[in-house]
């Protein structure tokens, strides 16, 4: 190989990446490698021509144009690389198409991004000219040349936070296994160990997975442990400032790869950067006409400004959903930001930020109570980042706690049915703290710091927040406000167990709150028709529900509309009529479903399996149960700190473990308790399991290699890591090995999800593709 790069270290990972660079080459004549600085692609593209070089012999050639600035000397460095002699007739790229001809050749060029308009042309010509000539070229950017194909090189695999209890295998994730590798290169006494593992695999993590990054943290082995840098790492510039002194430049740290993207950037690009390093979680197009247009940058033109920081990896695309979404790597928005402080205009874009988070709150708030709830809650779920960022500026900001209190209390509905009241609890107490914000504002805030509160049975202190916020009612407050206080008093005392004063109260709340139009009314008679249910008084609880439902009636609402399906389906059970109780429950758990509204299945689900027990099927209602307990769990709530529903768990629960013993019942609320919420919902339901997206791509798109796929096919016969050892002739835990891996990428837990993925049509369960059958192979 002429003209190629000498590498000095291993080459670690990216078996994927250099598999579907093979696969591309052979299917395009000019492969074009992106990604952000750092990523990886001079060393991906070394790699992979010094793999390629027996096919194409010494017609490769590896040409670093890094350090190139003229580009009038493009043609002349690229010959030059060849070992070719340019005559003073011809012209340089004519020469080198002569030089190759018809044979077959590799070229690689190596970083473009500064050169694109020259390289492109050279790259065009020489296409042209030369029919067997491959091209790869690296850039933060791609050429734009017809026939291009475009691999983005990724971030190396991080650990997730499963990944973490089970530190052994930490070391098969690329980043960790970069990491080590560079790490006992600095110093030969460096290992992971049970007390380092957690923290280097956090530092991968924190550093997303980044070459580069990870190489000049690893370098810093010999004055630093991992935690220490893990520590250090807020500043990241500061602790990323020392490279390899034989890399380019560029590489010699964070900072410089990064300000290396920078220069590349026009004015524009710049200046959109900047502004869209103050959002926390990634952007979409509205926030960014909504946030970052105007002064300067003219909404008419921002999609070309958009479009060019994606090519130039500055945001990445992420395709899921119905709209594109784009994010910033942490080193990317770190250096925004801290542009953003050097030009003294941090606090007006975090301002203008707070702005557009402000007003999504509201429309969110507006809309809730009608068709779009789930639509409504996914948009929410995506912008929490973003939210908790507006949250804080606005608990720091003298000016703006109103606005940080109004959101607040306006995502009511988000706090609960995720179970994150206790972080509503959170900014509730940070935002009250400072003065500022109405009487209205602070009082809904209180509200629901006192509804926090009681969820996590803090009864005292949620009294104490209903007595301020009734001491700040007054003439100027809205009905709302009067209606949810008469409301949070009749919640809180049916928490401590007094329903007679929770029923008292709600007559006074039902009419405010329906006086008010709010849409919380329906509130009103759901806590009314769980009360007197409570207390054993079935039709007043079925009277109450039905009012809910009529209030909702063409709405479309879900949220509350599930709820009072769950209190019918309970009264219907108690009542004996299991047909219609069935009925209810399960459509309360679609519409949970529908919503991710998490607690609210639990709730669902838990109240089937009380049916579950009263028919006798105690296996089904003690795995329906542990469904419920497993929701809980991914929530932080529970049916069981409410004193309230406890006596009813524990009567059914005992009910059930009479019938089938306290082992059979344990085994099977274990069972339910490991389901996944999609596995639980379709059990509840006497549905299929659903298959992670993951798992039901085509054979063609599978993401098991084919030993991974060999093994899942013998997974599927039942056979245990040993059995699968002796009979591919491997060490039991490479078997096991490969199970892990299989159970990752296809996004499983369980053996079993492995074997009903293949029996459902994934592969043979002889670990052959079902897609081969009667190809002829």
């Amino acid at each position: 190989m002429e003209g190629s790069t000498f590498e000095t270290t291993r080459f670690v990972g990216r078996r994927a990446e250099l598999q579907a660079l093979r696969k591309l080459l052979g299917e395009s004549r000019l492969l074009t490698l992106t990604g952000p600085a750092g990523a990886g692609k001079t060393r991906l593209a070394s790699e992979a021509v010094g793999m390629l070089s027996r096919q194409f012999g010494r017609r490769v050639w590896f040409v670093s144009l890094a350090e190139l600035q003229d580009e009038s000397l493009l043609a002349h460095t690229v010959a030059a690389a060849m070992d070719l002699q340019l005559g003073s007739q011809r012209s340089a790229p004519a020469a080198m198409a002569d030089f190759i001809g018809d044979r077959e050749a590799l070229l690689a060029l190596d970083n473009c991004e500064h050169l694109v308009d020259v390289v492109a042309n050279l790259v065009a010509e020489l296409l042209r000219s030369c029919p067997r000539l491959r091209i790869i070229t690296t850039s933060i950017v791609p050429l734009e040349v017809a026939g291009e194909t475009i691999l983005s090189v990724p971030a190396l695999s991080v650990p997730d936070e499963r990944a973490l209890r089970s530190p052994e295998g930490l070391s098969r994730y690329d980043a960790v296994g970069l990491f080590l590798d560079r790490a006992t290169a600095a110093m030969p006494s460096f290992s992971l160990t049970t007390d380092n593992a957690e923290a280097v695999a956090r530092l991968c993590m924190a550093l997303e997975g980044s070459p580069l990054a990870v190489e000049i943290a690893a370098a810093r082995i010999r004055t630093l442990t991992p935690q220490a840098m893990l520590d250090r790492l807020e500043d990241r510039f500061a602790l990323l400032s020392k490279g390899y002194a034989a890399a380019p430049d560029r590489h010699r740290s964070l900072l410089a790869a990064v300000e290396w993207t920078f220069d590349l950037c026009t004015r524009q690009e710049q200046e959109l950067w900047l502004r869209a390093s103050v959002f926390a979680g990634g952007l979409d197009l509205a926030a960014v006409e909504g946030a970052c247009c105007g002064e300067g940058l003219d909404e008419r033109e921002i999609l070309d400004v958009l479009a060019g920081l994606v090519n130039r990896s500055v945001l990445l695309r992420d395709p899921r959903g119905t709209e594109d979404r784009y994010r910033m790597l942490e080193t990317i928005r770190s250096f925004g930001l801290r542009r953003l402080d050097a030009q003294e205009r941090t606090d007006y874009w975090r301002q203008r930020h707070l702005t557009w988070c402000a007003t999504l709150v509201d429309d969110f708030y507006g809309r809730w109570f009608g068709p779009e709830q789930p639509t409504l809650l996914e948009r929410i779920r995506r912008e929490i980042p973003n939210l908790r960022a507006a949250f804080l500026d606005a608990a720091q900001t003298d000016d703006a706690p109103g606005t940080g209190l109004r959101m607040l209390y306006q995502l009511e509905p988000y706090w609960t049915a995720h179970g994150q009241l206790s972080e509503a609890g959170h900014w509730a107490q940070a935002l009250l703290a400072k003065p500022g914000g109405t009487p209205d504002e602070r009082a809904r805030a209180l509200l629901l710091g006192a509804w926090a509160a009681a969820v996590r049975v803090d009864l005292p202190a949620a009294q104490q927040m209903l007595d301020e916020a009734a001491a700040l009612i007054d003439d100027t407050v809205e009905p709302t406000t009067l209606g949810m206080l008469q409301l949070h008093r009749a919640m809180v005392d049916r928490w401590r167990g007094d329903r007679d004063a929770a029923i008292r109260q709600l007559p006074a709340a039902t009419r405010t709150l329906a006086d008010a139009r709010s849409g919380y009314e329906a509130a009103a008679h759901l806590l009314l028709g769980f009360t007197v249910a409570e207390k054993g008084e079935l039709d007043e609880a079925a009277a109450a529900h039905q009012r809910c439902l009529d209030v909702l009636a063409g709405t479309g609402e879900l949220y509350q509309t599930s709820y009072a399906l769950v209190g019918l389906g309970y009264v219907a059970g108690q009542r004996g009529d299991l047909a219609t109780s069935t009925e209810h429950l399960e459509s309360a758990v679609r519409m949970k479903a529908s919503l991710r509204d998490y607690v609210g299945l639990g709730v669902a689900i838990e109240t089937l399996g009380w049916l579950a027990s009263a028919q006798g099927n105690a296996e089904r209602s003690a795995t329906l149960m542990g469904a419920a307990a497993g929701l809980n769990k991914v929530t932080g709530m529970s049916m069981t700190t409410d004193p309230a529903t406890t006596a009813f768990h524990d009567a059914w629960s005992s009910h059930a473990t009479d019938l089938i013993g306290e082992e059979r019942f344990e085994a099977a609320f274990r069972r339910g308790m490991d389901m996944p919420p999609g596995e639980a919902v379709a059990y509840a339901l006497g549905e299929p399991a659903p298959v992670p997206a993951v798992a039901r791509r085509s054979q063609s798109e599978s993401p098991l290699t084919p030993r991974e796929r060999e093994v899942a096919g013998l997974v599927a016969q039942g056979a245990s890591n040993r059995d699968i050892a002796a009979r591919l002739v491997i060490s039991e835990r490479t078997a096991e090995t490969h199970v892990d891996h299989i159970l990752r990428k296809l996004g499983f837990n369980r053996r079993t999800q492995v074997a009903a993925w293949v029996t459902e049509g994934g592969i043979r369960s002889d670990g052959g593709d079902l897609s081969d059958e009667g190809s002829g192979h």
